[in-house]
């Protein structure tokens, strides 16, 4: 009996392990605003905006729709700033938030794309929002 515990005891702390180290990390408003303003800080603009983009990122993966609009505003380079607010309108559309998802996508320059992402937006319902 002694053997069967500790077998399942490893085998919870394997899997509370996994599903802490596995997949997107949720953020706080006020932790992902934090990285925010410490990125506008950087002097170098390539880290910048990098950081920029991986914000972007992370706030849209954490439901935090207005700070990823932000920091996609933030971002000076269209390339940078096309691929980063596609990326992050799918996340949020993915997340249920459709309204942000097409704001997001009205960030892109590049209008084919913006009717390409809205095209595919309009075939298909949007996912259940994800709380």
């Amino acid at each position: 009996m002694v053997g069967i515990k500790r077998a399942a005891c490893a085998w919870a702390v394997l899997a509370g392990v996994c599903l802490v180290g596995c997949g997107p990390t949720m953020q706080t408003s006020g932790e992902l605003l934090d990285r925010f303003d410490s990125a506008q800080a950087i002097r170098s603009a390539d880290a910048r905006q990098a950081a920029l983009g991986q914000i972007a990122r992370d706030a849209a993966t954490s439901g935090e729709a207005d700070i990823s609009l932000r920091a996609v505003d933030a971002i000076t380079r269209p390339e940078l700033r096309d691929t980063t607010a596609e990326a992050c309108a799918e996340i949020l559309n993915r997340r249920g938030q459709r309204d942000k998802a097409d704001v997001m996508v009205d960030k892109i320059g590049d209008l084919a794309v913006q009717d390409r992402i809205h095209e595919a937006f309009a075939a298909h319902p949007a996912p259940m929002r994800q709380f």
